[in-house]
């Protein structure tokens, strides 16, 4: 199945384009310091002009992972994972984000894939994005997968800035077109960062109108199932809505909670998976990540970013999917 664009692609790659366009529009004050305060010459100047935005995006991100390590909880001597995994971490997350939103997101949101052999045996599979992102920030993802036999479909979430709740019609939409598109019974549902509320959001719009699912699988990464307190700096009703205890959460867990979910639905519970880093330098207290009565699955030397891109993190997930999979295959009459 070809990931085609989806409505609202284009308002997404506008959102994405705002950081590269800023940065361009910096480029002449980075010019000025370099051949100002710098004394630099002008090609040095110009050099060190291209050079500035990316050292400026990586310096940010280091305060992230600063902040992350220092806010862990943890007991005195017992932080989560040798510094040099917080270096490693920080190095490849800072490769990593610096593709996402100054080529991937920007340039590559409306990308292609070639048809898979359908049916595979395996399940369809749906890529939601999390905050400020949108489709292209899934490209490897996409393309790791559907050489593996997936059909794979990536969603833009419109309006970039709007309620985690209105997200949740248009992934029953989606649900219901990957069916259709396929021939498949379930989905495979994973979703980063904002993306797996969004997901959560959908179990529960399903509650509410008595719709089936349809999960084969729902696997979340990095994503703030509490609340996360960098939501502060964001802006936007989903923004606000992921804050640590905000009303949103509270009530998208309570919701659960008077439903029973997941705990008292046995084979939904089994087919959730939250899989998390340790140095993720967003979500990054461990207590954010929980999501009751699911599986959970920690990773080392991933940054936020990296967890949608890592090729690790993919076979982690290929693995429960093909388990998933040949427990379906039982389960079918």
């Amino acid at each position: 199945m070809t990931t085609n664009s989806d409505p609202g692609c284009t308002a997404g790659r506008i959102n994405a384009l705002l950081l590269p366009a800023v940065q361009c529009l910096a480029l002449p004050l980075y010019w000025l310091i370099g051949s100002r305060l710098l004394g630099l010459g002008p090609v040095a100047a110009a050099g060190f002009a291209a050079i500035a935005p990316f050292a400026t995006h990586t310096a940010v991100l280091g305060i992230g992972f600063v902040v992350s390590y220092h806010n862990q909880h943890a007991l005195p001597g017992h932080r989560h994972g040798p510094k040099r995994d917080w270096l490693y971490a920080f190095f490849r997350e800072a490769g990593v984000s610096i593709r996402q939103f100054y080529w991937l997101m920007p340039f590559r949101a409306q990308f292609h894939l070639p048809d898979p052999i359908v049916p595979s045996g395996l399940p369809p599979i749906v890529l939601v994005h999390g905050y400020g992102c949108n489709r292209g920030l899934w490209l490897p993802a996409a393309r790791w997968f559907s050489r593996r036999g997936y059909p794979v479909r990536a969603v833009n979430l419109v309006p970039v800035h709007g309620s985690i709740d209105d997200y949740a019609p248009f992934i029953a939409q989606v649900i219901d077109q990957v069916k259709a598109d396929t021939g498949a019974g379930r989905v495979a549902l994973i979703g980063h960062s904002m993306g797996g509320l969004v997901a959560r959001a959908y179990l529960r719009h399903c509650s509410r109108t008595r719709r089936d699912p349809s999960l084969a699988a729902l696997i979340t990464l990095g994503t703030p199932h509490r609340g996360t307190h960098i939501a502060c700096l964001g802006r936007g009703t989903n923004a606000r809505q992921m804050r640590f205890g905000a009303d949103w959460i509270v009530s998208l867990v309570r919701h659960e909670y008077e439903a029973g979910w997941p705990a008292a639905d046995t084979a939904l519970r089994d087919r959730i998976t939250t899989i998390s880093s340790l140095q993720d330098n967003i979500v990054s207290r461990p207590l954010e990540q929980r999501l009751r009565a699911s599986r959970s699955i920690v990773v080392r030397r991933q940054g936020h970013m990296s967890l949608a891109t890592s090729p690790r993190v993919f076979a982690v997930i290929d693995r429960l999917l093909r388990r998933v999979a040949a427990r379906l295959a039982r389960e079918a009459p």
